[in-house]
């Protein structure tokens, strides 16, 4: 995300908007095959990373469920969470600052709905949904405002 202000950014001033499409979706695409392995290795080395959270004492077996349960709800969203890193900060090289705010104040907004809605039905999995809610409202929204701000470039320049 971090690199794609920074290209995106210099690219803006070079008024190449076609590099900035290009490399927006080559990005996507590498973020893609990343939360893809991501998930695989989450997923398959969980037994081993919870160990790391707890004393040897500790009956992981007890944790374990609980585990599971917020590990895959998490790596499902992993695509739109890509998404929010790559056009929010392509968003904001290109100078649309503003888009980054909203699309924090809506990422805040999903999370703190989820999670007010889990304690009111009392549900464990709509709480470790939270994270998947804000990242797909906010990853959805991203990419619209990104679609935006490009045809508002087009348009000034």
């Amino acid at each position: 995300g971090q690199t794609m202000a920074t290209y995106c950014g210099q690219n803006t001033g070079k008024l190449n908007l076609e590099r900035i499409h290009a490399g927006t979706v080559c990005s996507m695409k590498i973020n893609i095959i990343y939360a893809i392995a991501a998930a695989i290795i989450g997923v398959v080395a969980l037994p081993w990373m919870l160990q790391l959270f707890f004393s040897s004492g500790t009956d992981l077996s007890v944790m374990m469920p609980y585990a599971k349960t917020y590990m895959y709800v998490s790596v499902i969203f992993f695509i739109p969470l890509a998404m929010i890193f790559i056009y929010r900060n392509a968003m904001q090289g290109c100078g649309y600052g503003m888009s980054s705010i909203i699309l924090g104040i809506c990422e805040l907004a999903a999370r703190l709905i989820t999670a007010f809605i889990s304690m009111k039905i009392n549900s464990y999995l709509l709480a470790v949904g939270c994270d998947a809610a804000a990242w797909i409202t906010t990853g959805i929204l991203s990419y619209f405002l990104y679609l935006r701000c490009m045809k508002d470039l087009k348009t000034r320049y």
